[in-house]
């Protein structure tokens, strides 16, 4: 693509959720993994409220208009939020999208008063980080650990 349009954008309609829904199911199909321990399914059927202001928020990139990809910031604990469900479609990739979710996401939990932004790194498909090495805006990592037996939160 040369020059493409990219913008990032609040969902804010319910096409937007429409369109986040969409994202966040093609990220699950991509990951494989049977998600239903972390209540998936409730999760997408309330998420507009799951990822609501004024502890959260859902952000979708777009490319030319079209959408292509997506992340979440939804409160954890106090002081503390989750970036949840960051994904890019495979044909918008190396566009840098990833990155400016990132950044937009960063920002959007200092603005509401986030100390920590916890997230879950998967390896995936030839040994991929979901987020490149093991500091995140110069917030240190923890290295890769073993998913655990069962759900632990």
């Amino acid at each position: 693509m040369k020059n493409p349009d990219i913008a990032i954008v609040f969902a804010r309609q319910k096409a937007d959720f429409q369109a986040a829904e969409a994202l966040i199911r093609e990220y699950v199909a991509w990951l494989g993994i049977d998600l239903s321990f972390q209540n998936f399914d409730a999760e997408m059927a309330d998420l507009p409220a799951v990822y609501a202001g004024p502890y959260g928020g859902l952000l979708l990139a777009t490319v030319d208009g079209n959408f292509a990809g997506v992340a979440g910031i939804r409160k954890f604990a106090e002081g503390d939020c989750e970036l949840k469900r960051m994904f890019v479609r495979a044909e918008y990739r190396g566009l840098g999208l990833g990155q400016r979710l990132l950044t937009a996401s960063v920002e959007l939990a200092q603005r509401l008063g986030y100390a920590t932004i916890k997230l879950h790194r998967r390896l995936h498909g030839g040994g991929h980080p979901a987020l490149p090495g093991q500091r995140v805006r110069g917030n240190s990592g923890v290295p890769p650990q073993p998913p655990p037996r069962s759900p632990v939160f």
